[in-house]
């Protein structure tokens, strides 16, 4: 009885997301430009991934993000809702990664290298993106 009722729950969640996507100004029109062949198709959905979740990112961002490796849609999901479709608040690639504190923070005193870490953040979209980096060194 309480599986049915959670399995509803994620229903209706679903429903509010792929509503919340579908509000989203378009970036491309998948009649003229498709959505590209999916670079590994699986036989069947992520077990709580909504169907067609694919195809409105790629609607929103302009891009296929799946087609990044280590990236799939539920990774891509999770930079859209941290992020937004826009990236322009980032001036290059460079910026974009230091605010995700990607970027090692080299710390250098007479010439030796004391420390190379990057920092600590509490950036969803940087866990997503290191463990989208994770999985590819399982491949």
């Amino acid at each position: 009885m309480a599986y049915r009722h959670y399995q509803q729950l994620i229903a209706e969640v679903d429903e509010k997301v792929r509503q919340w996507l579908s509000e989203l100004p378009a970036r491309v029109d998948l009649v003229e430009k498709p959505i590209p062949e999916a670079r590994n198709p699986r036989k069947a959905p992520w077990r709580n991934e909504p169907i067609g979740l694919r195809e409105e990112l790629y609607r929103a961002f302009g891009v296929d993000l799946t087609q990044v490796p280590g990236v799939n849609s539920l990774t891509a999901q999770m930079l859209l809702t941290e992020i937004g479709p826009d990236l322009s608040a980032f001036p290059n690639v460079a910026a974009f990664a230091s605010w995700l504190r990607l970027c090692p923070d080299k710390r250098v005193s007479g010439g030796k290298v004391l420390s190379s870490r990057t920092g600590p953040t509490t950036n969803r979209a940087a866990l997503a993106l290191r463990m989208a980096a994770q999985s590819l060194k399982q491949e």
